[in-house]
């Protein structure tokens, strides 16, 4: 009636009365709401809507006004004052649905009552056509698939119940093509349409193309489809794909040829098989590219192997790759980049995949758009705080590492507002990925040897060439390279400039350290004759000669660490090292003078026969080293040496060596410098365990001396320094007759010893087998006491004070008066004021006892003299002594 009705009196009728009456009847089903009407607008959810049938007859009633508007000639003229309410309640139905089970055809009539009534003036806003396809979207993608029930143990669904989920996705098809259309005729320029219009599309889509669940994706790429399937059927000849559209949309669905499910999968290339004719991608050979995507999608089906998925992926891509424009191939990459982690491990895979076949299919259009390709990933790098997926980006710059090895390398290395970690990493990656290593770090080094010190770029080179080098597996098809990159590296590290003749101190000692930490594997590796080390000494070598400083110390410098290298072990290169050595022990810089002195000592470790022949001038130029005061390190690389250089020294020499070299360590016990105090107790033990027997007594002064060092030391705050002392002090007691106390000595027990109960222990025990079998080495032990007393270490000083007390109390009273205590009591009384508590009552503790044995000292002296008997003369048998007893004798009558 509505159709055949004349216009002038059926379109004022539908805003007066007809449109009226049935929003009346329908919210008159809630007695709550009936109100609703005469405000005009909805407020909430009506009890009306819940009911299926009035839903139904509704949607119904609001499909035949909008085509009854729709079938007038000026229906464009005339405007429902009622369409908004209308689709809201419209809105409010199909929200209200249940997402869980689709058990009538409501959701269907009102996805048709919402497409007819969309076509009614007035037209929409965008964003209200947006907001009424996501809300259709939103009650037809959640539900659950048809299959579901039955896995789950139900029984089959109905044919009816697959019927209404047929329609629903129909209907919903319908509308959303419509919603979109509506934009499309908004838009006045085709190609601002048509870039609209896939805009619009895809965006909508987007966010159920990347869900969770399988048929949330499997329904977004089947609508994808035919949307695109109807918008190109609807467009004109003329190009439809604006620019970079065509890119980005196969960006984005090439991923999801290897997603799990196979609907999926053949909905992506539907969709890219729509995207390719539309491209003209199968004119002129449009049957081969037809029947070659029909077999790639065959092989996507379902049943389909893992590997014959990846197969047909990999196809697709070098199909959609050769489609490519060469301007829109870096949108492409970035849009597929964009993917990762986005759905599943799968599709992640697809996404490299892809990645890789653009790079290898279009390198030379590629090559001048490396910097803004890696620009791109580094910024997704940046932003990324998920590890896979910055694996996955590392792993996509490897791909482009191998086509275009030294631009990645120059982009990334110019990268400075990306993290120096993930700088580093990334190199990392490319330079052990495949077969990348080797043009890596060539690169790296040749960046090196080019850029000024202290650029971000030469610092990144240096730290990635490192950690580069670390992470390869294998080194043997890299040696060439690597030893050139540990010449260029040494001669960077030993000078500021190559060509420069003064060397730069703080340069080779950086290199000393860099070298002194893996200096045992590289002896072992010198032992066994390894190429890396061959290759390298040959670089070096002929710089001994070389007029330049820094050429012939960076050689020296590394040859004095293994001079017992085959390549060395000639007497015309022995001798040639050794004169260097020398001269540069007592020339030079401190750190080149402490070098040198360490390389004679591997001279004597690793060629004694040389050493040998020139034992007085090495032993006269370590003494003399270690002799200074000024420069611990030089010291402390003297001793170390004189250690090494004992066993080469000759019969004739060694009881004067042994005392020299015994006094220059003793010298340095208390050395404020713990590195120094180390080795001299360690070289104190190597003496005397390598003693020979003609030798003990002369070593034994020299423990005599040192016996009150070897006591106290054990409580040092260096824990190297203590463990060296207990060493020393076990292989030095037995010269002085305490060779059974070391079998009962628990080293490791004394150093973590907190209370200090066992330390105090072991010095009574040394105390009173001293006053027993050497009581004349106990008062040199007390002599020397006073002088630890004023030392700045707190466990010493406590050790010290309870020396003294242990002392004065095993010493006897007649050795006690022969022994000056004034200046233990001196060095005492101060301590007892000490800020330091456990200071203090050591101290006093001592003070106390030294002061109680004086007394009674002085006491015993006082009645001894009272006592004392008078003898005749003529028991002494000495004629010359009787007229003095006599005349003592008669004193006191």
């Amino acid at each position: 009636m509505a159709v055949r009705a004349p216009r002038e009196q059926l379109l004022p009728l539908l805003a007066s009365e007809i449109v009226p009456r049935i929003l009346r009847h329908y919210t008159s089903s809630g007695p709550e709401l009936t109100y609703f009407a005469e405000l005009g607008c909805p407020t909430g959810r009506k009890k009306g809507a819940t009911d299926a049938e009035l839903a139904l007859s509704f949607s119904q009633c609001v499909s035949e006004i909008s085509l009854s508007i729709l079938s007038k000639g000026d229906a464009p003229t005339f405007c429902l004052p009622q369409k908004r309410l209308l689709l809201d309640l419209l809105v409010d139905i199909i929200k209200a649905e249940p997402l869980d089970a689709l058990v009538s055809p409501v959701r269907q009539q009102v996805m048709v009552a919402l497409r007819h009534l969309s076509h009614v003036p007035e037209q929409l806003s965008q964003e209200e056509n947006q907001a009424l396809a996501e809300a259709a979207l939103s009650s037809v993608f959640a539900l659950p698939p048809l299959g579901l029930a039955e896995d789950a143990g139900q029984a089959p669904l109905p044919s009816s119940v697959k019927a209404l989920h047929t329609g629903a996705l129909t209907s919903l098809s319908e509308l959303v093509e419509t919603l979109l259309e509506e934009e499309v005729v908004r838009v006045e320029q085709r190609e601002s349409a048509n870039l609209q219009w896939f805009q619009q599309a895809f965006q909508l889509l987007g966010y159920w193309m990347v869900s969770e669940r399988e048929w949330e994706r499997a329904r977004a790429l089947q609508l994808g489809v035919h949307l695109l399937r109807a918008h190109c059927q609807k467009t004109s000849a003329s190009p439809r794909i604006p620019p970079e559209q065509f890119s980005r949309l196969a960006g984005a669905l090439g991923p999801f040829t290897c997603d799990v499910l196979g609907s999926i999968r053949q909905g992506a290339v539907d969709c890219i098989r729509v995207l390719l004719s539309t491209q003209g991608t199968q004119r002129p050979r449009g049957r081969l590219v037809a029947w070659q995507l029909h077999c790639i999608q065959r092989k996507l089906r379902s049943e389909s192997s893992p590997r014959e998925v990846r197969t047909a992926s990999l196809q697709l891509a070098k199909v959609v790759s050769r489609a490519l424009p060469p301007q829109e191939i870096l949108a492409f990459l970035r849009t597929l980049l964009e993917q990762l982690r986005a759905v599943s491990p799968t599709c992640d895979q697809a996404v490299l995949l892809w990645f890789e076949v653009v790079v290898k299919e279009q390198r030379a259009a590629l090559k001048d758009k490396i910097p803004d390709l890696v620009a791109v990933i580094c910024s997704y790098v940046q932003q990324s705080e998920d590890a896979t997926q910055r694996h996955s980006l590392a792993q996509a710059v490897c791909v482009l590492t191998e086509r275009h090895c030294r631009a990645v390398c120059a982009t990334l290395l110019q990268q400075t507002l990306l993290p120096d970690r993930a700088r580093m990493e990334l190199l990392v990656a490319v330079a052990t990925y495949k077969d990348n290593s080797e043009p890596v770090l060539r690169h790296l080094l040749n960046v090196v040897r080019g850029e000024g010190r202290g650029t971000p770029s030469y610092v990144m080179a240096l730290v990635s060439l490192r950690e580069g080098v670390l992470a390869l597996e294998d080194c043997t098809s890299q040696l060439p390279l690597l030893s050139k990159l540990c010449h260029a590296l040494l001669c960077q590290l030993s000078s500021t400039d190559l060509k420069s003749e003064t060397p730069d101190p703080s340069s080779l000692k950086r290199m000393a350290c860099s070298r002194m930490v893996p200096l045992e594997p590289r002896r072992s590796m010198a032992c066994s004759q390894s190429p890396l080390i061959d290759d390298l000494l040959h670089h070096l070598l002929p710089h001994l000669s070389s007029s330049r400083t820094a050429y012939r110390d960076l050689s020296l410098v590394f040859c004095m660490e293994i001079p017992g290298h085959s390549l060395l072990h000639t007497p015309e290169m022995l001798n040639l090292l050794l004169q260097e050595m020398l001269a540069r022990s007592q020339d030079g810089s401190t750190t080149l003078r402490a070098l040198a002195l360490r390389g004679l000592g591997n001279v004597a470790t690793e060629a004694p026969h040389e050493a040998k022949k020139h034992q007085e001038s090495l032993l006269a130029t370590l003494l003399q080293a270690a002799a200074n005061d000024s420069s611990p390190e030089v010291a402390c690389e003297s001793l170390c040496a004189l250690g090494k250089l004992w066993g080469c020294i000759g019969r004739r020499h060694r009881v004067r060596a042994l005392q020299a070299i015994a006094g220059q360590a003793r010298g340095h016990l208390w050395h404020v410098d713990d590195s120094l105090r180390e080795a001299a107790f360690e070289l104190l033990g190597q003496l005397a365990r390598a003693t020979q027997p003609e030798e003990d007594k002369s070593f034994a002064k020299e423990v005599g001396r040192s016996l009150t060092a070897l006591l106290l030391h054990f409580r040092e705050p260096s824990p190297t320094v203590a463990k060296a002392c207990s060493i020393a002090f076990t292989s030095c007691a037995p010269f002085v007759g305490l060779q059974d106390l070391t079998g009962d000595m628990e080293a490791g027990q004394l150093l973590v010893d907190v209370s200090g109960a066992r330390h105090i222990h072991l010095m009574g025990k040394v105390c009173r087998q001293l006053a027993k079998t050497n009581p004349a080495l106990l008062g040199a032990i007390l002599a020397d006491v006073p002088q630890y007393l004023c030392c700045t270490w707190e466990g010493v000083q406590i050790a010290a004070c309870k020396l003294a007390g242990i002392l004065v109390k095993t010493a006897d009273a007649q050795r006690l008066r022969q022994l000056d205590l004034d200046r233990l009591l001196v060095a005492l009384r101060p301590l007892c004021h000490d800020p330091n508590a456990a200071v203090e009552i050591a101290a006093s503790e001592a003070l106390h006892a030294t002061q109680q044995k004086c007394q009674q000292s002085q006491a015993g002296s006082a009645r001894s003299r009272r006592r004392r008997p008078l003898l005749p003369g003529w028991l002494f048998g000495r004629q010359r002594k009787g007229p003095r007893l006599e005349s003592r004798g008669a004193g006191p009558t």
